[in-house]
Protein backbone atom coordinates (compact mmCIF):
# COMPACT_ATOMS: atom_id res chain seq x y z
CA UNK A 1 0.00 0.00 0.00
CA UNK A 2 1.06 3.50 -0.80
CA UNK A 3 0.58 7.12 0.18
CA UNK A 4 0.33 10.24 -1.29
CA UNK A 5 0.99 13.33 0.59
CA UNK A 6 0.87 16.55 -1.85
CA UNK A 7 3.12 19.50 -0.32
CA UNK A 8 2.57 21.93 -2.72
CA UNK A 9 3.09 23.16 -6.28
CA UNK A 10 4.87 26.18 -8.84
CA UNK A 11 4.48 27.15 -12.06
CA UNK A 12 7.57 25.23 -12.96
CA UNK A 13 6.92 22.24 -11.03
CA UNK A 14 4.69 20.34 -8.86
CA UNK A 15 6.01 17.86 -6.44
CA UNK A 16 4.66 14.91 -4.06
CA UNK A 17 6.00 12.77 -0.98
CA UNK A 18 5.41 8.70 -2.19
CA UNK A 19 5.73 7.02 1.48
CA UNK A 20 5.09 3.52 2.49
CA UNK A 21 2.36 3.12 4.52
CA UNK A 22 3.44 1.58 8.45
CA UNK A 23 2.47 -2.02 8.89
CA UNK A 24 -0.41 -1.21 10.45
CA UNK A 25 -2.02 0.05 7.97
CA UNK A 26 -2.47 3.58 9.74
CA UNK A 27 -0.17 5.39 7.32
CA UNK A 28 1.83 6.75 10.75
CA UNK A 29 4.91 5.94 12.54
CA UNK A 30 6.01 5.94 16.02
CA UNK A 31 8.35 8.13 17.20
CA UNK A 32 11.86 7.85 16.60
CA UNK A 33 11.38 5.21 13.91
CA UNK A 34 12.24 5.95 10.10
CA UNK A 35 11.47 5.00 6.47
CA UNK A 36 12.83 5.93 3.47
CA UNK A 37 10.72 7.67 0.66
CA UNK A 38 10.83 9.78 -2.40
CA UNK A 39 10.01 13.13 -3.32
CA UNK A 40 9.16 12.99 -7.13
CA UNK A 41 9.22 15.99 -9.75
CA UNK A 42 8.52 16.12 -13.02
CA UNK A 43 12.10 15.74 -14.33
CA UNK A 44 13.79 14.84 -11.43
CA UNK A 45 13.63 12.89 -7.83
CA UNK A 46 14.94 13.27 -3.94
CA UNK A 47 15.42 10.57 -1.59
CA UNK A 48 14.04 11.08 1.64
CA UNK A 49 13.95 10.21 5.01
CA UNK A 50 10.11 9.48 6.92
CA UNK A 51 10.32 10.17 10.62
CA UNK A 52 8.11 9.43 13.36
CA UNK A 53 7.08 12.48 15.31
CA UNK A 54 4.76 11.95 17.72
CA UNK A 55 3.02 15.02 17.14
CA UNK A 56 0.52 16.26 14.13
CA UNK A 57 2.82 18.04 11.99
CA UNK A 58 1.51 21.66 11.09
CA UNK A 59 2.23 21.68 6.73
CA UNK A 60 0.70 17.90 6.68
CA UNK A 61 -1.68 17.31 9.46
CA UNK A 62 0.48 13.95 10.05
CA UNK A 63 2.68 12.45 12.92
CA UNK A 64 5.24 11.82 10.46
CA UNK A 65 8.14 14.51 9.37
CA UNK A 66 10.53 14.85 6.75
CA UNK A 67 14.02 14.63 5.95
CA UNK A 68 16.04 15.22 2.80
CA UNK A 69 18.69 12.57 2.25
CA UNK A 70 19.13 13.50 -1.17
CA UNK A 71 18.03 16.24 -4.10
CA UNK A 72 18.37 15.88 -7.33
CA UNK A 73 16.14 18.53 -8.14
CA UNK A 74 16.79 22.57 -8.99
CA UNK A 75 14.44 23.51 -5.95
CA UNK A 76 15.71 22.30 -2.29
CA UNK A 77 12.73 21.02 -0.02
CA UNK A 78 13.68 22.18 3.35
CA UNK A 79 11.22 19.07 4.76
CA UNK A 80 12.58 19.82 8.64
CA UNK A 81 11.26 17.21 11.04
CA UNK A 82 9.63 20.20 12.90
CA UNK A 83 8.96 22.26 10.32
CA UNK A 84 7.35 20.94 6.83
CA UNK A 85 7.72 23.99 4.70
CA UNK A 86 7.28 24.46 0.97
CA UNK A 87 10.59 24.43 -1.48
CA UNK A 88 12.81 27.77 -2.28
CA UNK A 89 15.31 28.00 -5.21
CA UNK A 90 18.61 26.37 -4.52
CA UNK A 91 21.86 28.41 -6.47
CA UNK A 92 25.07 27.48 -5.44
CA UNK A 93 25.89 28.79 -1.90
CA UNK A 94 22.71 30.41 -1.45
CA UNK A 95 21.75 28.55 2.15
CA UNK A 96 24.45 26.49 4.13
CA UNK A 97 24.56 23.11 4.65
CA UNK A 98 24.89 22.55 8.24
CA UNK A 99 25.21 18.57 7.80
CA UNK A 100 28.75 18.17 10.20
CA UNK A 101 28.81 21.52 11.63
CA UNK A 102 30.05 22.64 15.18
CA UNK A 103 27.85 24.95 17.10
CA UNK A 104 28.24 25.35 21.12
CA UNK A 105 25.29 26.55 23.42
CA UNK A 106 26.30 27.96 26.11
CA UNK A 107 22.51 28.50 28.79
CA UNK A 108 21.59 25.57 26.40
CA UNK A 109 20.22 22.96 29.61
CA UNK A 110 17.06 24.32 29.29
CA UNK A 111 14.56 26.86 27.58
CA UNK A 112 16.06 28.49 24.39
CA UNK A 113 19.24 27.34 24.37
CA UNK A 114 17.85 24.25 24.73
CA UNK A 115 14.89 24.61 21.77
CA UNK A 116 18.45 26.56 19.64
CA UNK A 117 20.03 23.02 20.07
CA UNK A 118 16.99 20.83 18.61
CA UNK A 119 16.64 23.19 15.53
CA UNK A 120 20.70 22.81 14.80
CA UNK A 121 20.88 19.26 15.57
CA UNK A 122 17.79 18.62 13.62
CA UNK A 123 19.51 20.64 10.58
CA UNK A 124 22.84 17.84 10.93
CA UNK A 125 24.61 19.61 13.89
CA UNK A 126 26.50 18.41 16.16
CA UNK A 127 25.86 20.36 19.45
CA UNK A 128 27.97 20.71 22.96
CA UNK A 129 25.22 22.08 25.65
CA UNK A 130 27.33 24.49 28.12
CA UNK A 131 25.26 25.53 31.43
CA UNK A 132 26.00 25.33 35.55
CA UNK A 133 23.40 23.00 36.45
CA UNK A 134 24.64 19.58 35.18
CA UNK A 135 21.26 17.59 36.11
CA UNK A 136 19.60 20.02 33.24
CA UNK A 137 22.37 19.45 30.94
CA UNK A 138 21.51 15.83 31.62
CA UNK A 139 18.08 16.01 30.83
CA UNK A 140 18.76 18.12 28.20
CA UNK A 141 20.81 15.38 26.22
CA UNK A 142 18.19 13.16 27.06
CA UNK A 143 15.51 15.22 25.38
CA UNK A 144 17.11 15.64 22.19
CA UNK A 145 17.98 11.92 21.94
CA UNK A 146 14.08 11.79 22.76
CA UNK A 147 12.65 13.47 20.23
CA UNK A 148 15.21 13.74 17.08
CA UNK A 149 16.05 9.79 17.76
CA UNK A 150 19.14 7.62 17.65
CA UNK A 151 20.14 8.50 14.23
CA UNK A 152 20.66 12.26 15.02
CA UNK A 153 23.97 13.80 15.32
CA UNK A 154 25.76 14.32 18.89
CA UNK A 155 24.85 15.97 21.32
CA UNK A 156 27.17 16.29 24.35
CA UNK A 157 27.14 18.47 27.54
CA UNK A 158 29.75 20.11 29.82
CA UNK A 159 28.89 21.84 32.96
CA UNK A 160 30.76 25.62 32.88
CA UNK A 161 29.97 29.11 34.77
CA UNK A 162 30.80 31.53 31.85
CA UNK A 163 31.27 34.40 34.22
CA UNK A 164 34.64 32.38 35.23
CA UNK A 165 36.97 32.78 32.88
CA UNK A 166 39.09 29.77 33.57
CA UNK A 167 36.04 27.83 33.24
CA UNK A 168 35.47 29.21 30.07
CA UNK A 169 39.07 28.27 29.06
CA UNK A 170 38.25 24.27 30.23
CA UNK A 171 35.17 24.48 28.21
CA UNK A 172 36.56 25.28 25.20
CA UNK A 173 39.35 22.89 26.04
CA UNK A 174 36.53 20.05 26.05
CA UNK A 175 34.69 21.16 23.10
CA UNK A 176 37.93 20.89 20.68
CA UNK A 177 38.24 17.30 21.23
CA UNK A 178 34.13 16.32 21.53
CA UNK A 179 33.43 18.88 18.57
CA UNK A 180 36.66 19.64 16.81
CA UNK A 181 36.69 23.45 15.64
CA UNK A 182 33.68 25.24 17.03
CA UNK A 183 31.19 26.80 13.65
CA UNK A 184 28.96 28.60 15.46
CA UNK A 185 28.87 29.87 19.14
CA UNK A 186 25.40 30.95 20.51
CA UNK A 187 25.70 33.12 23.96
CA UNK A 188 22.29 31.84 25.31
CA UNK A 189 22.86 31.92 28.88
CA UNK A 190 21.30 34.82 31.15
CA UNK A 191 19.96 35.80 34.21
CA UNK A 192 17.99 38.47 35.51
CA UNK A 193 16.93 39.00 39.70
CA UNK A 194 13.79 39.65 41.16
CA UNK A 195 14.85 43.22 42.57
CA UNK A 196 14.90 45.53 39.30
CA UNK A 197 14.44 49.05 41.04
CA UNK A 198 17.53 50.85 41.60
CA UNK A 199 16.59 51.78 45.06
CA UNK A 200 15.65 48.01 45.72
CA UNK A 201 18.78 46.02 43.54
CA UNK A 202 21.78 45.57 45.69
CA UNK A 203 25.72 45.98 44.19
CA UNK A 204 25.91 41.87 44.74
CA UNK A 205 23.03 41.78 42.73
CA UNK A 206 23.78 44.34 39.81
CA UNK A 207 27.46 42.83 39.80
CA UNK A 208 26.28 38.93 39.45
CA UNK A 209 23.82 40.30 36.61
CA UNK A 210 26.78 41.90 34.74
CA UNK A 211 29.31 39.03 35.62
CA UNK A 212 27.04 36.37 33.91
CA UNK A 213 25.39 38.45 30.83
CA UNK A 214 28.07 40.89 29.65
CA UNK A 215 31.31 39.27 30.88
CA UNK A 216 30.04 35.54 29.99
CA UNK A 217 29.39 36.79 26.90
CA UNK A 218 32.60 38.17 26.29
CA UNK A 219 34.66 35.15 27.95
CA UNK A 220 33.02 32.90 25.21
CA UNK A 221 33.52 35.16 22.78
CA UNK A 222 37.15 35.91 23.34
CA UNK A 223 37.86 32.26 23.40
CA UNK A 224 36.47 31.21 20.42
CA UNK A 225 37.75 34.05 17.78
CA UNK A 226 41.22 32.80 17.69
CA UNK A 227 39.80 29.54 16.11
CA UNK A 228 37.56 31.21 13.90
CA UNK A 229 40.37 33.66 12.48
CA UNK A 230 42.41 31.38 11.69
CA UNK A 231 39.97 29.37 9.45
CA UNK A 232 38.37 32.73 8.52
CA UNK A 233 35.16 31.94 9.16
CA UNK A 234 32.27 31.61 12.07
CA UNK A 235 29.12 33.02 13.45
CA UNK A 236 28.53 33.74 16.86
CA UNK A 237 25.06 34.52 18.04
CA UNK A 238 24.36 36.56 20.78
CA UNK A 239 20.67 36.12 22.70
CA UNK A 240 20.09 39.31 23.45
CA UNK A 241 17.35 41.58 24.61
CA UNK A 242 15.13 44.46 23.78
CA UNK A 243 16.00 45.41 26.90
CA UNK A 244 19.41 46.07 25.11
CA UNK A 245 17.82 48.63 22.71
CA UNK A 246 15.46 50.18 25.54
CA UNK A 247 16.38 50.24 28.99
CA UNK A 248 12.83 49.85 30.73
CA UNK A 249 11.62 49.35 34.88
CA UNK A 250 10.22 45.83 34.24
CA UNK A 251 13.47 44.70 32.76
CA UNK A 252 15.45 46.47 35.47
CA UNK A 253 18.47 48.61 36.02
CA UNK A 254 21.09 45.87 35.81
CA UNK A 255 19.74 43.77 33.65
CA UNK A 256 18.99 46.55 30.85
CA UNK A 257 22.64 47.50 31.54
CA UNK A 258 23.99 44.21 30.76
CA UNK A 259 22.04 43.98 27.86
CA UNK A 260 23.16 47.36 26.76
CA UNK A 261 26.78 46.09 27.25
CA UNK A 262 26.24 43.22 25.08
CA UNK A 263 24.61 44.99 22.33
CA UNK A 264 28.03 46.88 22.32
CA UNK A 265 30.32 43.56 22.27
CA UNK A 266 27.85 42.19 19.18
CA UNK A 267 28.70 45.22 17.32
CA UNK A 268 31.81 45.95 18.10
CA UNK A 269 33.62 42.29 17.43
CA UNK A 270 31.59 42.33 14.50
CA UNK A 271 33.21 45.50 12.68
CA UNK A 272 36.44 44.44 13.99
CA UNK A 273 36.73 40.93 12.99
CA UNK A 274 34.23 41.11 9.75
CA UNK A 275 37.68 41.08 7.34
CA UNK A 276 38.39 37.55 8.99
CA UNK A 277 34.92 35.91 7.68
CA UNK A 278 33.57 36.28 11.50
CA UNK A 279 29.54 37.10 11.60
CA UNK A 280 28.07 38.53 15.12
CA UNK A 281 24.53 38.48 15.18
CA UNK A 282 22.86 40.50 18.05
CA UNK A 283 19.36 38.95 18.58
CA UNK A 284 16.90 41.35 20.81
CA UNK A 285 13.59 39.32 21.90
CA UNK A 286 10.72 40.18 23.17
CA UNK A 287 9.06 38.81 26.33
CA UNK A 288 9.50 35.02 25.89
CA UNK A 289 8.01 32.51 27.91
CA UNK A 290 10.79 30.74 30.12
CA UNK A 291 12.08 30.22 33.34
CA UNK A 292 13.34 33.24 33.98
CA UNK A 293 9.79 34.56 34.25
CA UNK A 294 10.19 33.17 37.36
CA UNK A 295 11.84 36.19 38.37
CA UNK A 296 9.17 38.43 37.70
CA UNK A 297 8.10 40.31 41.12
CA UNK A 298 4.75 39.57 40.03
CA UNK A 299 3.81 36.26 38.31
CA UNK A 300 2.19 35.95 34.88
CA UNK A 301 -0.78 34.24 34.14
CA UNK A 302 -0.24 31.01 31.86
CA UNK A 303 -3.26 32.83 29.39
CA UNK A 304 -0.32 35.91 29.63
CA UNK A 305 2.56 33.46 29.29
CA UNK A 306 1.13 31.92 25.68
CA UNK A 307 0.73 35.47 24.12
CA UNK A 308 4.95 35.39 24.36
CA UNK A 309 7.22 34.36 22.35
CA UNK A 310 7.85 30.55 22.95
CA UNK A 311 11.43 28.81 23.26
CA UNK A 312 10.98 27.08 19.60
CA UNK A 313 10.47 30.61 17.73
CA UNK A 314 14.31 31.13 18.84
CA UNK A 315 15.28 27.88 17.87
CA UNK A 316 13.79 28.50 14.14
CA UNK A 317 15.16 31.75 13.62
CA UNK A 318 19.02 30.87 15.10
CA UNK A 319 18.83 27.88 12.46
CA UNK A 320 17.56 30.43 9.51
CA UNK A 321 20.23 32.71 10.62
CA UNK A 322 23.14 29.93 10.29
CA UNK A 323 22.03 28.48 6.95
CA UNK A 324 22.44 32.09 5.45
CA UNK A 325 25.56 31.70 2.73
CA UNK A 326 28.86 33.10 4.83
CA UNK A 327 28.80 36.91 2.65
CA UNK A 328 25.33 37.84 4.37
CA UNK A 329 25.55 39.17 7.81
CA UNK A 330 22.71 39.57 9.96
CA UNK A 331 23.81 42.32 12.51
CA UNK A 332 20.57 42.69 14.18
CA UNK A 333 17.52 41.16 14.67
CA UNK A 334 14.58 42.30 17.06
CA UNK A 335 12.09 39.73 17.28
CA UNK A 336 9.03 40.06 19.84
CA UNK A 337 4.95 38.73 20.11
CA UNK A 338 2.73 40.18 17.87
CA UNK A 339 0.53 41.76 20.74
CA UNK A 340 3.84 43.43 22.48
CA UNK A 341 4.04 47.17 21.80
CA UNK A 342 7.84 47.86 20.36
CA UNK A 343 8.99 51.46 21.15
Amino acid sequence: MKTFIQFGSFAALSFFVLCAAAPSGAGELAPGRHERAQITGRDSEAEILKVGCGAAGPATGSTSGFKILSNTDPFVYDCRIDHPRSGYKNTPGDTMDLKGKAALITGGGTGVGLSIALALVADGCKVGLAGRRESALQEAVAHCRTELGPDAPAVVYHSADVSDRDDVKRLFDWAAEELGPIDILVNSAGINVKNRAVSQLSGEEFDKVMQVNCTGTFNTMWAVLPQMRERKDGLIVNLNSIAGLRASPMAGVGYSASKFAMTALGIGVANEEGDNGIRVTNVYPGEINTAILDQRPEPLSEERKASMLQAEDLGALVALIAKLPPRAHVAELVIKPTSQKYR
